[in-house]
């Protein structure tokens, strides 16, 4: 409600907005200092599982930040990054280019896709051995996030590893495969 009466209905969330209002992107360099900060405690309590995958999705994944510091902790994980084309390809902060110019192209891959668009996600693989969604989860009401968790439960392995970082719209559901 708040972006939307600060820049009008055409935007549908923060990060759809960003590329074309250069204000926001203190919101953005604000959020990579929480998600470097979430990441670190992340291989801290996750090392040893961390270091036994192969294939890991970064869900929402932003500018790359924690890919790239689970890239370089880890350089036999491949890496996929997942959030909206126009975050994964701006020419300017785009995840592309700083995982281009990271030199970890060769290990991080970028999967520019909209959440909000209905049709069923064509994820890249459908063995990744962790997943994760860092602060995205609290952008999605109750029937949203059960949608999002069905179609990230797709992308892993059977007996992979989902790790989820934020604020819950709803405590009490069960998501269920």
């Amino acid at each position: 409600a708040g972006l939307h009466n600060a820049f009008g209905e055409q935007y549908k969330s923060l990060y759809h907005a960003r590329t074309e209002i250069p204000d926001l992107v203190a919101w953005t360099d604000y959020m990579n200092g929480i998600n470097r900060f979430t990441a670190v405690a992340m291989l801290a309590r996750y090392d040893r599982r961390l270091a036994a995958m192969s294939r890991f999705l970064d869900v929402c994944g932003n500018e790359g930040q924690n890919s790239m510091l689970l890239a370089r902790r880890y350089p036999k994980l491949l890496i996929t990054v997942h959030d909206l084309p126009a975050v994964i390809n701006d020419p300017e902060r785009g995840t592309r280019k700083r995982i281009v110019d990271a030199r970890l192209d060769g290990q991080i891959s970028v999967f520019p896709w909209d959440l909000t668009d209905p049709r069923e996600i064509a994820w890249p693989r459908a063995d990744y051995d962790g997943v994760q969604l860092v602060h995205c989860v609290n952008e999605w009401d109750p029937a949203e996030l059960l949608v999002r968790f069905r179609e990230v439960l797709r992308a892993l392995r059977p007996g992979g590893a989902l790790f989820v970082v934020g604020g819950f719209a709803v405590r009490d559901a069960a998501v269920k495969r």
